[in-house]
């Protein structure tokens, strides 16, 4: 069975100004640790609490090319 493979996005603001931002790529299995680890890192950057977050899973359908 082929392993599936998530983009896991998060961006954040404040006023329209960006804050934070950040993309991993994980398994189904990360997704939801790897969710929590990108909100707690909107809420406590040092540019300051965002007004908004963004948080967008999505399954990756294009083959994965791997770099060394």
């Amino acid at each position: 069975m082929e392993k599936k493979f998530y983009s896991v996005k998060m961006r954040s603001s404040k006023n329209g100004f960006h804050i934070s931002g950040a993309e991993r790529i994980v398994s189904e299995k990360e997704i939801e640790k790897v969710s929590m680890s990108l909100i707690k890192r909107a809420l406590n950057h040092s540019r300051g609490k965002p007004d908004f977050i963004n948080l967008k899973v999505e399954e990756i359908k294009e083959e994965i090319v791997y770099i060394s």
